[in-house]
């Protein structure tokens, strides 16, 4: 590995969506592992709509799980960033 640093930028919905369409199998963590191949990642920003309790909450837990296990995974500072919705102020959380 060099001395280049690099921050990951992950948009949630688009990944999500495009590992599902083209029926690709990763982990966050394979993924991180294939970049810090290359460079030193110092961060990692994870972009995703938080989904409405009051609409479907069997949905809600399951991606609330999601994102308390990725949040595990170590040697890396996640930032999430969630919004409700596109009109809404986006916080971290």
């Amino acid at each position: 590995m060099n001395n280049q640093r690099v921050a990951i930028f992950l948009d949630g919905s688009n990944l999500y969506h495009n590992l599902k369409k083209f029926n690709i199998k990763i982990t966050f963590e394979e993924i991180i592992k294939r970049v810090e191949t290359r460079r030193q990642v110092i961060d990692i920003f994870y972009y995703t709509a938080l989904l409405d309790k009051s609409i479907n909450e069997e949905r809600y837990e399951e991606h609330k799980r999601f994102l308390d296990k990725i949040k595990k995974i170590p040697k890396n500072d996640w930032n999430f960033l969630a919004s409700k919705s596109p009109n809404k102020n986006t916080r971290t959380f």
